[in-house]
């Protein structure tokens, strides 16, 4: 299991380990470059499954290629809403903060870019906007709260690192964009649900997975257009 998230798997652990004969599921928690790396280097395993990074997962591909055994991977990505002028147009705005906004963004299929019909990306815009900026972020005990911390503040620094690049490569802020720095949250790896407009498909941005809060708003013409991005 990862090290900045094991406590789920060992207590589904413990709510199973006598329903399966011993040896059957084994848990090992603990960096990726101590306990990951010796399983991939363990010669008992006949395949090799993997959720996470891209780059991660090119290391886990090559050691099952060196090996001969099957490879699983579920990697990060850049996971694509597509807003046409005839959409619900309500529907449309809770899928894209459901999208990107659930668990904090930091979900491996989260809708992270959004491409609007030009026909309707100001009013769409907009909208996100209002909206966006409505969501009680806080402590997830709280029932009212719509989204919670990210995992550790090395997440949210790297955030804040993407979102800066995305600036510096021409895009624009339209919502969030940096943490919570007053009150309750500013002592917690709070993010605010961010937008980023005025940003074209080959930017540093719309290419690479930011795992957070963040998600693209790009501009389309045609659906032919759209489908080749």
């Amino acid at each position: 299991t990862s090290s900045s998230t094991p406590l789920s798997v060992l207590e589904l652990m413990k709510l199973i380990k006598d329903l399966l004969p011993k040896g059957v599921v084994n848990v090992l928690s603990g960096a990726g470059s101590k306990s990951g790396q010796y399983m991939l280097e363990h010669e008992g395993f006949r395949k090799l499954a993997f959720t996470g990074s891209t780059e991660v997962g090119y290391s886990v591909a090559k050691a099952a290629a060196d090996k001969l055994i099957p490879a699983t991977l579920e990697l990060g990505g850049k996971s694509a809403n597509i807003v046409f002028p005839d959409c619900d147009f309500d529907m449309a705005l809770d899928g894209l903060q459901l999208g990107i906004l659930f668990n904090q963004g930091q979900v491996c299929c989260a809708g992270s870019r959004v491409f609007v019909h030009e026909d309707i990306y100001d009013r769409f815009v907009e909208a996100a906007v209002e909206q966006f900026n409505k969501v009680k972020v806080g402590n997830p005990l709280e029932p009212d709260t719509q989204m919670g911390a990210q995992i550790n503040d090395r997440q949210v620094k790297k955030i804040q690192s993407c979102v800066d690049i995305a600036v510096q490569d021409g895009a624009k802020i339209a919502c969030g964009g940096r943490v919570f720095d007053e009150g309750e949250l500013a002592k917690g790896a709070f993010y605010r649900p961010t937008l980023l407009v005025n940003v074209d498909n080959s930017m540093r941005a719309a290419r690479e997975e930011i795992f957070g809060p963040v998600a693209v708003v790009i501009k389309f013409k045609t659906e032919e257009e759209v489908i080749a991005m």
